[in-house]
């Protein structure tokens, strides 16, 4: 694994413990964080359009955003 892959990998594992995030909403939302549109972050995980709103408006509610 690269370096990159590991920064990521830690990152995900800080959202998922300091939000409650799922691995996929974790993944989404690093991805989002970094600038990245939601249909862009959706091709690059390899999921559907819907799946990443699905997903995201998980992270919402995990994250107590308002």
């Amino acid at each position: 694994m690269n370096h990159r892959g590991l920064i990521m990998n830690k990152s995900i594992d800080l959202l998922q413990c300091h939000f409650s995030l799922a691995p996929a909403e974790a993944r989404l939302a690093l991805h989002l964080v970094a600038g990245e549109t939601l249909r862009s972050a959706a091709v690059k995980l390899s999921i559907s359009y819907e799946t990443a709103r699905t997903c995201l408006k998980g992270t919402s509610k995990n994250g107590s955003c308002r």
